[in-house]
């Protein structure tokens, strides 16, 4: 359910190291699949990063997601990047304004997410600190597919509010064409703020000293 927190911004795509309780692990992503050039800028650059569970019989070999508290105490402590942004998929119930509801599939990300990827939006922009408090303005980045199918490709799609699980979201900017977010194989319709939620990814981008 989508609830009016900080901590997660609204990335809408459309097609529908430290002590944090465990070690931080960094993956290169050079030549991995997640990130695929020309989804993000300079991909050399970045990285994914796991806390490691060293107990024997660990899910996953070990590698878990971050929570959102540690993804907080890993931004704040960490000076080996240039940029941290987390990110999660889940799924909203989309009530256009002509009527009906379709189930479409969101990003939920951090404000940073932009910034970190290097993708700016096409048209508007990306997500401001008012948008990450607690009570602020509900924001969604549309994708350029949701975009285009559900708004005619209109550039005053700026500003209009969205319905979203029944709660209405600013639309404040579009993703360009073809950017499909850090999920490889998988096109979300959008994307929001969100910090109750565990499942958390988390990707990095390194100095251009550090690749």
């Amino acid at each position: 359910m989508l609830t009016r927190k900080p901590a997660v911004a609204a990335v809408a795509i459309f097609s529908l190291a430290l002590g944090i309780g465990a070690n931080v692990t960094i993956f290169s992503l050079a030549r991995a699949v997640v990130l695929r050039a020309p989804d993000v800028a300079q991909p050399g650059q970045m990285a994914e990063v796991y806390t490691r569970d060293h107990e024997a019989n660990a899910p996953l070999n070990g590698y878990l997601p971050m929570s959102y508290p540690d993804f907080q105490d890993f931004r704040t402590q960490s000076q080996s990047f240039s940029g941290l942004t987390a990110y999660a998929l889940g799924f909203a119930t989309y009530r256009p304004a002509r009527g009906g509801m379709q189930t479409i599939m969101l990003q939920m990300v951090t404000r940073a997410y932009f910034n970190v990827t290097g993708v700016p939006p096409q048209i508007g922009r990306a997500f401001d600190p008012s948008e990450t408090q607690l009570g602020g303005p509900l924001a969604v980045v549309l994708s350029d597919q949701f975009w285009r199918q559900q708004f005619g490709g209109r550039h005053d799609v700026l500003g209009k509010q969205i319905d979203l699980n029944g709660q209405g979201f600013t639309v404040v900017g579009v993703a360009p064409p073809g950017f499909a977010g850090l999920f490889a194989g998988l096109q979300p319709d959008l994307g929001i703020r969100r910090k109750s939620w565990d499942g958390w990814a988390h990707s990095a981008r390194l100095p251009p000293s550090k690749t």
